[in-house]
């Protein structure tokens, strides 16, 4: 399959910007990688992420892992650097890096993302996500279904819940849209780093699966809460097919939206 591609951002009203993306195409077997990642406690977790958790997907599927178990291993990996405080001139060398990649500040590795990915291959989307960002995808046909691949990790979601009491136990602290910690507020039940949350539940273990994609399917839509967080899917999914073209759905999601937060979309048209 072959896509057109579209990506914006926006910063917001805060004085600071913590999503970061990624989008690597003409992959081997025609495959393409990409996804968001929305940083929370400050942008290091999201910067590391993003230079470098696709490196990690294609060593684990190079060793012969399926893309879910790769996806699975990669946020552990990532976590597990984040958690060690890994020093980055030593892990650069180790996987063949430039340190210039991650420009954050590495006094915030203790701080944490979000990550919604996807890897197209062999007309699949196999995907995964961590936290509070989703990916969709849009039918060309409005009487045909849209689809949302990823699952929200939030105190909202039951399921969460149930694993958090089973696995952590009854004390831990939470309301119905925080986990709490110390008087630390996280609004969701997985992500990448949060060390300062581990105790409370918060794993980096993504939700996964495979999408086959039909001759409908038309349009990708990958994004952080900034963008699902304010407009309803079914919403998003008008627009799409009244826009039509990637450039002009992205800037048209992105001037509905009343940004508060950093917002991050990216689109994918099937050509």
């Amino acid at each position: 399959m072959q896509f057109k591609h579209a990506i914006v951002q926006n910063q917001g009203n805060r004085g600071y910007m913590e999503d970061y993306h990624c989008l690597y195409a003409n992959l081997p077997n025609d495959g393409i990688f990409g996804g968001v990642y929305d940083g929370h406690g400050g942008s290091f977790a999201a910067d590391f992420a993003h230079a470098r958790l696709h490196m990690e997907f294609w060593g684990f599927l190079k060793e012969g892992c399926s893309p879910a178990l790769a996806f699975e291993k990669s946020y552990q990996e990532i976590t597990n650097y984040l958690h060690s405080k890994v020093n980055l001139k030593d892990l650069a060398k180790k996987r063949g890096l430039k340190k210039s990649v991650v420009t954050s500040d590495p006094s915030q590795m203790d701080s944490g993302t979000t990550a919604a990915n996807f890897y197209i291959v062999d007309n699949a989307i196999h995907f995964a996500n961590a936290g509070d960002s989703e990916i969709m995808v849009i039918s060309e046909n409005p009487k045909d279904d849209d689809f949302t691949l990823t699952t929200l990790h939030e105190p909202s979601n039951a399921g969460e819940i149930t694993r958090i009491r089973k696995d952590f136990g009854e004390e831990v602290e939470m309301d119905r849209v925080s986990i709490i910690k110390d008087n630390y507020y996280l609004r969701m039940t997985r992500a990448l780093g949060d060390k300062k949350f581990k105790s409370a539940g918060v794993i980096p273990t993504p939700s996964t699966g495979q999408f086959k994609m039909l001759d409908s399917n038309k349009w990708i839509i990958c994004g952080t809460d900034g963008l699902f967080a304010h407009i309803e899917k079914y919403v998003i999914g008008e627009i799409v097919r009244e826009q039509k073209t990637a450039k002009k759905i992205a800037n048209h999601l992105l001037k509905n939206i009343e940004i508060d937060d950093n917002v991050t979309i990216m689109v994918l048209e099937k050509v």
